[in-house]
């Protein structure tokens, strides 16, 4: 386990020299509750001075709430149960295992979800017959589980046809409640690794592999009002041997799998590399950062896989932002000096100047069409940036009276098509 940060911008440097060391591991061992007529509660998002605490998890039968139930998803905690009346509980008589609550992002999936899943892959001979409960995140998800999310749990043995959502309060015969197995920024326990592990030696494709990976975003669908300048980056990592893959195209077992040979994984930062949860100890990682903000989960996955990692801040964050961004990448002094380093080859200055000044119009449309009030609230922006700043954008903004979303939405698209002529 080890970081490279010679391709950090100095400003930078002091958030992983003070978090890179933090030891995640704790030794003692998961364990599962059983709860006989145990009840199941769909999620209930916070009210009124709630905060972040969200209701849900688990009742005994006498309706007391499992503490054990509790979960962080999605910018939630899930730290209560609330009160529901007898007659409105549905009865089913069969023995579940309790998932948790549910939405369909790839990076809160893998690091705020499955921390359950640890069950199945310890009594893997037993996973055919088990039944798996989920509840919906609701005030952010208006789908149930399917695709990839649902092929995990079919990799740990469990039946698609075996897994329930539960969308009102549900009394079963029997629950089986397993205790979280990580806490992202917090810790992880062996069965956290071990069940990625059991998903990763389970994947046998008759497919091709790569020793170098370039995982890309270039194919996904928010793209557009999300990110501007990978391309060339791409480009780079490609031209020097790498094979560049679109996760989102491909099934669950494929990934696995190339994850599982691959030695070397390039990608920028985000969900993306967290995808070495799949891979074998020791792999080499390079995080191309979009952002100068540290993602924390991904440290603690960087040590869960004894990962050599090496981080190079390729963006250009002219403005603070949120997970959704936007966010600038450019080939700029870091990456150029990285592709040196690592005797790649490559031109001195991929981008051309008028391409530039174009993606920084797109930058600053995007930027005005994502950051409203209602997201520096949610985000906290505020207390993240520092109120002064946050507060004076919100003001000026707000001012912007002629402001025309659909209109600014148009310019935002001529500009992102008028910049991918200069990639």
């Amino acid at each position: 386990m080890g970081y490279v940060l010679d391709y950090v911008d100095e400003m930078n440097k002091a958030q992983y020299e003070e978090n890179g060391d933090k030891v995640y591991l704790d030794n003692a061992e998961c364990s599962a509750e059983v709860i006989s007529k145990g009840i199941i509660l769909p999620y209930m998002r916070p009210g009124a001075g709630e905060g972040i605490n969200a209701g849900g998890g688990c009742l005994d039968e006498d309706g007391n709430w499992m503490p054990q139930s509790a979960q962080r998803v999605v910018g939630a905690e899930i730290s209560h149960g609330y009160a529901i009346e007898k007659e409105d509980c549905l009865y089913v008589d069969k023995k579940v295992v309790y998932f948790g609550a549910f939405h369909p992002h790839w990076g809160h999936f893998l690091t705020e979800q499955v921390g359950r899943c640890w069950y199945f892959a310890k009594h893997r001979e037993e996973a055919a017959n088990m039944y798996v409960a989920y509840v919906r995140k609701n005030d952010t998800c208006n789908c149930p589980m399917s695709g990839n999310y649902m092929e995990f749990l079919e990799l740990l043995g469990i039946k698609k046809e075996n897994i329930i959502e539960v969308e009102k309060p549900t009394q079963f015969r029997e629950v089986i409640l397993p205790e979280l197995s990580c806490r992202m920024g917090v810790y992880y326990k062996k069965e956290y690794k071990e069940t990625f592990d059991a998903i990763r030696d389970n994947v046998e494709l008759k497919e091709n592999t790569y020793s170098q990976v370039y995982m890309t975003r270039l194919k996904s669908k928010d793209l557009r009002s999300t990110q501007m300048g990978e391309k060339p980056i791409e480009r780079l990592f490609r031209k020097n041997g790498f094979q560049t893959i679109a996760p989102e195209h491909l099934s669950l077992r494929k990934q696995v799998w190339l994850m599982k040979h691959c030695k070397h994984l390039a990608t920028v930062s985000g969900t993306l590399p967290h995808n070495i949860l799949f891979a074998n100890d020791g792999i080499k990682l390079t995080i191309l950062n979009r952002d100068v903000v540290l993602n924390p989960y991904q440290l603690q996955i960087n040590r869960i896989r004894d990962a050599e990692v090496t981080y190079v801040d390729a963006c250009i964050a002219l403005l603070p932002v949120f997970a959704g961004g936007p966010f600038l990448l450019m080939m700029n002094d870091n990456v150029i000096r990285y592709a040196a380093d690592c005797h790649m080859k490559h031109k001195n200055n991929y981008e051309n100047p008028i391409g530039i000044h174009v993606k920084l119009a797109w930058y600053f449309f995007s930027y005005l069409d994502s950051m409203t009030e209602s997201g520096i609230k949610r985000w906290n922006l505020d207390k993240k940036y520092g109120e002064y700043i946050m507060n004076h954008y919100g003001f000026y903004r707000n001012k912007l009276g002629y402001y025309d979303k659909r209109k600014v939405e148009v310019l935002r698209k001529c500009f992102y098509r008028l910049a991918k002529l200069f990639e």
